[in-house]
């Protein structure tokens, strides 16, 4: 897929996603925040916003299978 389709697959998938999972998703990785500072920005301890990250990464995995994305996702890449 080429960059372009991948950037714009990854926006739908994140679109159909409740706000707190685009929130935490969007703290991580697009602003390149660590989990300490998401966490803060969150108003929780760090192990809850790991747990409330992976969540969203396993619902946000679901979205991109659900668009015909398959296999690992490196979300690096996106």
């Amino acid at each position: 897929m080429l960059h372009h389709q991948r950037h714009e697959t990854l926006h739908h998938a994140l679109a159909r996603l409740p706000a707190k999972d685009r929130e935490i998703i969007s703290l991580r990785f697009f602003e390149e925040l660590s989990g300490e500072e998401v966490a803060e920005v969150l108003g929780c301890s760090p192990n809850t916003m790991y747990v409330r990250l992976h969540r969203a990464l396993k619902r946000l995995q679901s979205q991109l299978a659900a668009m015909g994305v398959t296999g690992e996702v490196n979300y690096g890449n996106f």
